[in-house]
């Protein structure tokens, strides 16, 4: 009787963990060093997932308390879906965004500035800051991000957008 109740109070509390606390995402994109590297972490220590592009696949590692528990190739999915998007029931608050890039014309530098600009308008960018380089000898671009999104918000716009597909 005893370990059911300690059973529930463990659900409930995980429950009210997954409405309270939120996700904390990076993403970090760089054409000098070829890294593309998407961090979620949620609880600090708790949890925290990691997935890198390796040999142009995307390989998810998942940790529990700092311990690499699991290595998943993340493969897409064959044949027809329904779609859903899932940045629209993410709803990502708190985003802050960091670039840097450049590019030997300096005309399409200018242009890659004016259209970040315009697309920080659609969505709600807390922070923007742009360091674009006119002048480089070869092209990069570096991109640093962070967002927070509310786990339990999400899951339940989800299974709302699936159940009405």
């Amino acid at each position: 009787m005893g370990f059911i109740i300690v059973l529930l109070l463990i659900v409930l509390i995980l429950i009210i963990l997954i409405f309270t606390a939120t996700l904390r995402i990076k993403l970090k994109f760089d054409t000098v060093e070829n890294d593309v590297n998407l961090t979620v972490l949620w609880i600090k220590p708790l949890f925290k997932s990691v997935i890198t592009i390796v040999n142009f696949k995307p390989i998810m590692n998942l940790y529990i308390f700092n311990k690499k528990i699991m290595n998943i190739k993340i493969k897409g999915k064959k044949g027809k879906s329904k779609k859903i998007n899932i940045l629209e029931a993410a709803n990502p608050k708190d985003i802050h965004v960091n670039t840097r890039y450049g590019f030997r014309d300096p005309f399409v530098t200018g242009i890659a500035y004016g259209a970040i600009n315009i697309v920080s308008q659609f969505v709600k960018v807390e922070s923007l800051d742009q360091t674009p380089d006119f002048l480089p000898d070869d092209d990069y671009i570096h991109l640093d991000a962070t967002a927070e999104v509310n786990l339990g918000s999400t899951l339940l716009r989800l299974l709302k957008a699936k159940s009405n597909a």
